[in-house]
């Protein structure tokens, strides 16, 4: 509705909110962020509306709900910001907590290094919060013209279909908490929102960072009407963004196939490893997705590969012959029947830390790590490294090469300065190996998972 008569706009009525937040029902805990602004105030008074309408209505008890607002310690008007929110919930009967964003701030890419700390912040206060509940949402206020303003940007980037498929209504957050980030306004207009606010007498926050033309962001807000005299408005691209989606999805259940079809196995993380013939013979697409995923999951700590260079790397793997690449913090080896990806053992440092009983961490981006059990003493995680070699001294040919060279890259369990278990090579120690791997309740205390197991179901 970008260009109409702002008198014109509905606002969003009782009707309409049982279907925009019926994905809230799944979840027990809801941290609302709102940051003051008019978006986000609307967020705040429909989901106040929604939850007294569904008790009303069906008697459901709606879940738990905190409003959250994060100071990120850049602006002197944010902490009045956070007082009026604080306000305004408290008229309303909900809680209200303010995270703050502490420390120094980076000089350059402010605003991304901000979302990401935003984020960890309200990640962190559902847990601290609610720490026994297990489902937990964090829901935001993105707007259909957030959405479209993310398509232009990615647009500008050259970014591939599943990139112009815009933000997702819910995801998970990362890779260790079972926190899901919630997006219901997702195909409701800002105008909307602002008419909602305006209908009931509701009042907000300006950000004038909004207007600030040195973020990439306002500079697309602020060419909207020169795209909409183009015919590029809101709802056209809403509708591009919407095939596109459906395009996308068509697309990913063909490469679950072709995973099937190319007999992909990842050992629990120690390497994949697939067909060639069923990877060279799938359409060029297909090979970037297949790859796209599965350096995602072997590259550990390192940088997501950018989409020019794995096109780039799907082309000479057709070309044939025995090669070896680098990419992403992988190295994808080939040979005339198979492929094999693993994690490059030079590539960026792995990580170091001590596991007490009961705790879980994420190593090196790709194994989720515990150790059960009571007790007080620690044991320390660490790559493999050098010791692949001794406990693998068996192995021999171009697996079990393939195999001693993955396994230095995997995490190792420590306690008192000697290896007790390496989880992933459960299966592949043999018996009379020098190291015992899987004896005594200390090592079997020990796990690790790949958290990337289930990408291509």
């Amino acid at each position: 509705m970008t260009g109409a008569d702002p008198a014109s706009i509905p606002p969003i009525f009782d009707a309409e909110l049982a279907t925009l937040f019926a994905s809230l029902r799944a979840f027990d805990g809801l941290v609302v962020a709102v940051s003051g602004g008019s978006d986000s105030m609307a967020l705040l008074h429909l989901i106040d509306r929604w939850r007294r309408k569904l008790e009303a209505t069906t008697g459901e008890t709606p879940p738990e709900i905190v409003v959250a607002t994060v100071d990120h310690g850049l602006r002197t008007a944010a902490k009045d910001e956070a007082a009026f929110v604080a306000e305004q919930s408290a008229k309303l009967g909900l809680d209200h907590e303010t995270a703050r964003w502490h420390g120094a701030k980076p000089e350059t890419g402010i605003q991304e290094a901000a979302r990401a700390a935003r984020y960890q912040l309200l990640e962190d206060l559902a847990v601290g919060r609610w720490p026994t509940l297990a489902r937990i949402a964090i829901v935001t206020a993105h707007t259909r013209d957030d959405q479209v303003e993310t398509f232009l940007m990615r647009l500008a980037r050259g970014s591939g279909l599943e990139g112009l498929t815009g933000m997702n209504n819910v995801r998970r957050l990362g890779l260790l908490t079972t926190v899901a980030l919630v997006r219901p306004l997702l195909d409701i207009s800002k105008a909307r929102l602002v008419a909602t606010l305006q209908v009931h007498g509701s009042s907000w926050c300006e950000d004038p960072s909004n207007q600030d033309d040195h973020f990439e962001r306002v500079r697309v807000r602020n060419a909207q009407q020169a795209l909409d005299d183009l015919g590029l408005t809101h709802e056209m691209v809403s509708k591009s963004i919407a095939r596109m989606r459906r395009a996308n999805e068509a697309l990913e259940e063909n490469v679950n196939e072709m995973a099937r079809d190319a007999r992909l196995d990842l050992h629990d993380g120690l390497y994949a490893r697939f067909n060639r013939d069923a990877f060279v013979t799938r359409a060029p697409e297909l090979r970037v997705r297949f790859l796209m995923r599965l350096i995602r999951a072997f590259g550990g700590q390192s940088l997501p590969a950018r989409l020019i260079k794995v096109e780039a790397l799907s082309e000479r793997l057709v070309s044939g012959g025995d090669t070896t690449h680098a990419l992403g913090g992988c190295l994808i080896k080939t040979s005339a029947n198979h492929m094999v990806i693993l994690r490059e053992p030079d590539r960026n440092p792995f990580p170091t830390f001590e596991l007490k009983p009961g705790d879980i961490k994420i190593w090196d981006r790709r194994f989720r790590v515990s150790v059960s059990g009571g007790g007080e003493e620690g044991i320390k995680v660490e790559a493999l490294g050098v010791h692949a070699k001794v406990l693998l001294a068996d192995a021999d040919g171009a697996r079990g090469r393939t195999v001693e060279y993955a396994a230095a890259t995997l995490p190792g369990f420590w306690h008192r300065g000697r290896l007790v278990a390496v989880p992933q090579l459960d299966c592949f120690v043999q018996a009379g190996s020098q190291t015992t791997l899987t004896d005594g309740p200390l090592a079997e205390a020990c796990r690790s998972q790949f958290v990337f197991n289930s990408i291509f179901d």
